[in-house]
């Protein structure tokens, strides 16, 4: 099998190695930071405090990162005949 040729890799942190590997993978970046502020938002609040809905967390807006060498095999399986 030929990667990226025949199979189509992500990850799903974009870790800082990743933009490194040979074929680097596409991935969805996590806004972890944010996330984290969030989470401790609201651990700081007393245990019995009630949170309206307005201020719950909202879920997490991956961004998503295509790297090079998937374009060029999404660009290859477009052009191969069937």
């Amino acid at each position: 099998m030929n990667v990226p040729a025949e199979l189509a890799v992500a990850g799903s942190d974009n870790i800082d190695l990743s933009a490194y590997l040979e074929v680097p993978p596409t991935t969805a970046a996590q806004p972890t930071y944010d996330m984290g502020r969030s989470f401790a938002a609201l651990l700081c609040l007393p245990a019995n405090a009630v949170v309206a809905p307005e201020d719950r967390i909202a879920p997490p807006h991956p961004e998503l990162i295509v790297r090079p060498a998937a374009r060029r095999a999404a660009a290859k399986r477009r052009q191969a005949p069937a």
